[in-house]
């Protein structure tokens, strides 16, 4: 099956917005459907699925390779970094250790390999289309 092929940029962005929205109906004060999910975990998941294809966006934001997989892996382990320092009691976004979020950071990653794969177009130089408008 043939799937439409999505600008990066446009998509990167439009990932940006309904995070930063979730952000804001998710606060500390969400009391609607699935609250433990949605409160415990689904800005673990929504995070590195932003967080991978950002990496990808723009070969002058960023020196990575342009493979997702590492850019997915180098995004699961700042998850890692993260909870092993809650866990040693350092307060590094967040203050809390559950693994149950190492899952949830390696689920939200592999999911934006497989979308990036499926939909996005190969990251690479700059286009004259990307060029910010003077």
């Amino acid at each position: 099956m043939q799937f439409p092929t999505l600008r990066r940029k446009p998509f990167v962005l439009s990932l940006a917005v309904v995070v930063a929205a979730l952000h804001v109906l998710i606060g500390p004060d969400y009391h609607g459907p699935a609250r433990p999910f949605v409160s415990g975990y689904l800005m673990d998941l929504v995070l590195p699925f932003f967080l991978v294809p950002l990496l990808g966006a723009d070969e002058r934001l960023a020196r990575l390779p342009h493979s997702p997989g590492v850019r997915a892996l180098l995004t699961f382990l700042v998850g890692v970094v993260t909870e092993v320092a809650q866990a040693a009691g350092l307060p590094l976004f967040g203050r809390t250790f559950d693994p149950m979020d190492l899952l949830m950071y390696a689920i939200g990653a592999i999911a934006a390999m497989a979308v990036e794969g499926l939909l996005l177009t190969p990251p690479g130089p700059a286009t004259a289309d990307d060029a910010p408008a003077r």
